[in-house]
């Protein structure tokens, strides 16, 4: 055998046998034949006392239990003295230069022994024995030795590693599949590639489906752009934790509460995801979600309990407002109006150190000019005609609280330089009052209109702006979170069934579609409405798509639809044109600039075209 055949031999024993015990009797065999050797031991400590022999070629031991510790001593009581004392065993009790000394043995045989080390220990020994006196090992007969014991100690320890790791993973997998929650761990690409008992036994997919799909299937067909969105803001950290829903393989639906997280499975990067069955009635997959009673079941910090969602967007909300909701700072809220602006700031304010001190709210929009000053900071008695007694304003009565100035994009431009010297001072001064009185307060503002657009007409202070501005937040429309349309249904739905005394009632499927495709350019508040007067007209249990169509703007909504999708099949370039601009109309909410600068076309254009069309 050449060096070349022998390193061939190691490597491809070494890297392409799977199986250690194979491996290990294989460099054996093959170190042993360059060597010139009639037998090879790797002797091993199994633990426990207990010794394990791999040997070449086999069954060279006499009869009976290799892995007894008398097995070992009845080939050479030298063998024992190698493996209790952890050293090399020679003759003279020396090395003779780079040749490790070889033993005598019985009947003119002679070996070279060998430690194994693993982690810096010996654990074992190899033994390689031939037919001639203990001088006629070679230098280079002991280097291919010494090699091979390392690839053969290398192998223990590995095998040893991975006996470990499969009782770890074992154990883990026991404990895995005792628990109730549903765990599923995916692929990068989202494949299913592991799911405890649960999973099966509350879906009822057969493994070889289930490890065929995709963890979005999992999901309610209308659903899965929603969820999955909602799983991957999980998975980037955005959110903990949110409701879904699973699709069992009979076509229940299964309302679960999941976290998921980015994580290491048998050396590949996985998601990892784990569902709570958060129970109730199981509904049919043809019951759309906003009929099914989650309501409360949304595991968000409980001051948002009022603004219902569940959506990408919302989550994402939620996330940036608890990061600072906790800091005094002057916090602006910048969105459409009917958002629920004011509900985020009874929100910040309940998560605030200032919860139990008062919320004072005020409407700018329906402050005049005349009275504002007294309205907000107060008057003493006799200071103007009507002034019969002492008033605190409203920054004085949110004294230890927070002061929430609602629309204050249409407060009175005359009075907001004062506004300016009260939140920098921290101090009132009331009408026809002499001095000045500290207070200590937290401002909120909010406001629907472009207020950059109001600072360059000259109808909003810029100062003002950046004061009341030092957090601002952008509350999106209920468009870009259709997500929680269902939810916001539901809630609704069941708020008017108990207002009216009425029985159970719930959405027929094209209705959700409905609901969920339409622009609602008024936001929250237009939807409530139109629940209300869904839940007044319906005659029966299933709110159906005759009641929708009953309301005008569904009508209008759904006559559009129909002319843009006959424009569509026309062919004229005119119709065609027609169709896209009264689509894009009620995807923006029916909102002049945004269906503008969707379809990269002048303002003045779009209103031309809408006032031709009948539509403005």
């Amino acid at each position: 055998m050449t060096e070349i055949d022998l390193l061939s031999g190691m490597a491809r024993a070494f890297v392409g046998e799977p199986d250690f015990d194979l491996r290990i009797r294989a460099l054996l065999r093959i170190s042993g034949e360059f060597a010139g050797a009639t037998a090879a031991y790797a002797v091993f400590n199994a633990g426990s006392k207990a010794i394990e022999i791999q040997e070449w070629p086999e069954e060279t031991t006499p009869p009976g239990d290799k892995h007894a510790r008398e097995s070992l001593l009845s080939q050479s009581r030298r063998w024992e003295e190698v493996f209790t004392q952890g050293d090399l065993v020679t003759v003279d009790g020396n090395s003779r230069g780079s040749v490790p000394a070889a033993l005598a043995l019985r009947d003119g045989f002679s070996a070279i022994v060998l430690a194994l080390v693993v982690e810096g220990r010996r654990e074992g020994f190899t033994a390689f024995e031939r037919p001639d006196a203990p001088e006629s090992w070679t230098a280079s007969v002991a280097d291919v030795l010494r090699t091979s014991s390392l690839l053969i100690a290398n192998a223990f320890e590995t095998r040893a590693v991975r006996a470990r790791l499969d009782s770890v993973k074992s154990n883990y997998e026991s404990f895995f599949n005792t628990v109730d929650e549903m765990m599923i761990i995916a692929s990068g690409n989202g494949t299913i590639i592991h799911a405890n008992d649960a999973v099966f036994r509350k879906l009822g997919y057969p493994p070889a489906e289930l490890y065929a799909m995709n963890v979005a299937g999992l999901h309610p067909e209308a659903l899965r752009d929603e969820a999955t969105a909602i799983f991957e803001s999980m998975v980037a950290g955005e959110r903990d934790s949110c409701p879904l829903e699973f699709a069992a393989c009979d076509g229940t639906i299964v309302p679960v509460e999941t976290r998921a997280w980015r994580g290491v499975w048998n050396g590949e990067e996985c998601v990892f995801g784990i569902s709570k069955d958060i129970g109730g009635e199981r509904f049919p997959d043809s019951v759309p979600l906003l009929s099914r009673r989650i309501i409360g079941s949304v595991p968000v910090n409980p001051v948002f309990r009022d603004f219902l969602g569940a959506s990408a967007a919302t989550g994402k909300l939620f996330s940036g407002l608890e990061r600072f909701m906790d800091r005094d700072i002057n916090v602006l809220l910048r969105g459409e109006s009917g958002t629920g602006k004011d509900l985020l700031a009874k929100a910040i304010h309940d998560g605030s150190g200032r919860k139990n001190g008062p919320f004072v709210i005020v409407n700018c929009s329906a402050i005049s000019g005349e009275l504002a000053e007294s309205l907000l900071f107060g008057h003493k008695k006799g200071s103007f005609t009507g002034a019969i007694a002492d008033s605190r304003g409203y920054f004085e009565q949110a004294d230890g609280g927070t002061l929430f100035l609602d629309e204050i994009g249409d407060m009175p431009f005359a009075i907001q330089a004062k506004i300016l010297r009260v939140i920098e001072d921290k101090s009132v001064r009331p009408v026809g009052g002499a001095t000045s009185k500290k207070i200590d307060f937290r401002l909120i503002t909010a406001t629907n209109k472009d207020i950059e657009k109001e600072i360059g007409n000259g109808g909003f202070r810029q100062d003002l702006y950046y004061r009341i501005g030092e957090y601002p937040v952008f509350v999106p429309p209920l468009r870009e979170r259709t997500g929680d349309v269902p939810i916001l249904c539901e809630a609704f739905l069941g708020r008017f069934l108990d207002l009216f005394e009425l029985g159970e009632r719930r959405f027929a499927p094209d209705v959700l579609d409905s609901l969920v495709a339409y622009g609602w350019p008024g936001n929250v508040r237009e939807l409530k409405s139109v629940v209300e007067r869904l839940v007044l007209m319906s005659g029966g249990t299933v709110i159906g798509k005759e009641d929708i169509l009953m309301i005008d703007s569904f009508a209008r909504a759904e006559a559009r639809r129909d002319e843009a999708t006959a424009a569509e099949g026309s062919g004229s370039m005119a119709d065609l044109e027609r169709a896209t601009i009264v689509r894009m109309w009620d995807a923006k909410g029916r909102n002049l600039d945004r269906t503008a600068e969707a379809l990269k076309i002048g303002r003045t254009t779009v209103y031309r075209k809408l006032k031709g069309y009948g539509l403005i």
